[in-house]
């Protein structure tokens, strides 16, 4: 059989060898050529990130009272706001809590708290819970991490009972002056999250394909 009476069959069905020689073309350019290979051998690059930051002891302990006697409604430091954020808790005052977060994270904190319903009414009954039965609230350490500023509260009980907050604070510039406000933006921080434990590795997995 040659090639002629192929063409000649083809043409009857309506094909050429033309024709049936780009289908075979097109078929492998979409599924590509099969190449022999080995078993495949995995392997993964590890990026090391370090988080530098430094931690500081109030040794007077300041009063979260007394600080914010002291600095009223000042935005002029991490600590005036970091005391406003608790005072503002202990008294129930949640126009002043609010307050004190940074103001372009506010009005999504306001939506957040509308979706998931909590209301002021919430926020004042998990401040009872968690606050009630101490009776002194104090400054103790001080955690800077670039423009961030951790403060630590410690909470006492007449018998000794203790528990600490960690309020988050965030320095902006408004027309070259420093203003601090409470932040979000540190809650997944591995600093945020374990800065007690010195020289701590983290471990966090990620996939790139760039």
């Amino acid at each position: 059989m040659n090639v002629t009476f192929l063409n000649e069959i083809f043409i009857k069905r309506g094909l050429t060898l033309a024709a049936l020689f780009a289908c075979f073309v097109c078929l492998f350019a979409v599924r590509g050529w099969a190449y022999d290979l080995s078993a495949s051998e995995e392997g993964f690059i590890t990026e090391e990130i370090e988080y530098p930051y430094s931690v500081q002891t109030y040794p007077n302990s300041p009063n979260v009272k007394d600080v914010t006697e002291k600095e009223g409604l000042s935005y002029s430091s991490a600590e005036a706001v970091a005391a406003r954020h608790m005072g503002a808790m202990l008294a129930m005052n949640y126009q002043l809590w609010m307050a004190t977060w940074d103001e372009d994270e506010r009005a999504v904190l306001l939506r957040e708290h509308a979706l998931n319903g909590k209301n002021e009414n919430f926020w004042k009954k998990m401040w009872v819970e968690n606050f009630s039965d101490y009776e002194n609230f104090t400054l103790t350490r001080r955690v800077t991490y670039g423009p961030y500023v951790i403060i630590e509260i410690t909470a006492t009980t007449v018998d000794g009972k203790a528990f600490t907050v960690d309020i988050p604070i965030i320095r902006k510039y408004k027309m070259g002056v420093a203003h601090y406000y409470v932040t979000e933006k540190l809650k997944n921080n591995p600093v945020y999250q374990n800065w007690r434990k010195f020289g701590i590795r983290v471990k966090k997995v990620e996939t790139h394909y760039e």
